[in-house]
């Protein structure tokens, strides 16, 4: 003979429209982690694109050289000043002294405003605009006709996102370092290894 369970008198389950309403806020609450979840992916992975855009640059005008025997020079403009402009600009420079005045040539602008998430620069690396609190900061460095950088420091360029930026969140940070001898570009992202 099956036993069978009853409930105590005076209690009762739950009705079906208690356990629906349940149900339903767990999906609201789902749905918004998820969407908090992937707009911090593509957040992360937009600033990535923009440093390995970058990377990409670097490597190209750099073999470019070498095989023309000349320089580019990669001149940054930041201004945290609203328009925020976030630039890079590559010069073609016959002379190969480092300046982007005539007779170099414009190549190529890149506008990090392109992006998504208004990605920027993060900071300037080698001790020059270690922090966006001036209002106008530039930074110029350039390729010799061997590869090589016109100085004996590496170069490191961050980025990362407006919003990141305001609210001290580095973990969507990503840094390209350029290095001085060998000219090779290393991408590392801080949320991975913190510098």
């Amino acid at each position: 003979m099956k036993k069978r369970y009853a409930l105590p008198s005076g209690s009762s389950g739950f009705s079906l429209i208690e356990l629906m309403v349940v149900i339903g806020v767990a999906g609201i609450i789902t749905s918004i982690m998820i969407a908090t979840f992937f707009k911090a992916e593509t957040r992360e992975s937009e600033v990535y694109n923009a440093a390995r855009e970058f990377g990409a640059y670097a490597q190209k005008y750099r073999m470019q050289g070498i095989n023309e025997n000349i320089c580019y020079v990669f001149s940054f403009t930041v201004s945290t000043t609203l328009p925020a402009t976030n630039q890079y600009q590559i010069f073609k420079n016959d002379a190969c002294d480092g300046s982007i005045a005539s007779p170099s040539t414009l190549e190529k602008t890149v506008n990090l405003s392109d992006y998504k998430f208004e990605v920027m620069f993060g900071n300037l690396g080698g001790g020059v605009c270690s922090s966006l609190g001036v209002s106008v900061c530039s930074l110029s460095f350039y390729f010799k006709p061997r590869g090589f950088l016109n100085q004996s420091v590496d170069v490191s360029i961050y980025f990362t996102t407006k919003g990141d930026y305001d609210a001290g969140n580095k973990d969507v940070q990503t840094r390209a370092t350029i290095d001085s001898l060998t000219g090779r570009v290393d991408l590392d992202k801080y949320a991975q290894a913190p510098w």
